[in-house]
């Protein structure tokens, strides 16, 4: 179960929580965390600070959104595994499926 932090992610964590807990099965929670390096155009030069800071905050701001993710999931009984994937440039969906092919 991919989450990002938005609305959407976390109502998509409730039904796999739910599902999990119906078929007793597991259930892997991850987060792909980007890298101001694979927008260096976009990003970097529009906020303050160095890059080594920026790739801190962002890594940070992740594992925030995946505990969080976790926190709930553990609420409503499941155990899940957490996974903190750091962005190499892919789309975020190749992370998703590289990490459950």
């Amino acid at each position: 179960m991919a989450v990002d932090g938005s609305s959407t992610s976390e109502a998509a964590l409730a039904a796999a929580v739910a599902l999990t807990r119906a078929l007793s099965g597991r259930l892997r929670v991850l987060h792909v965390v980007d890298s101001p390096y694979d927008y260096p155009d976009v990003m970097y030069g529009r906020v303050p600070g160095d890059r080594e800071e920026l790739v801190e905050a962002w890594h940070e701001a992740g594992q925030e959104v995946l505990d969080w993710a976790v926190a709930q999931a553990r609420q409503c009984g499941c155990e899940p595994e957490p996974c903190l994937i750091e962005g190499n440039g892919a789309h975020t969906s190749q992370h998703i499926v590289a990490l459950v092919s």
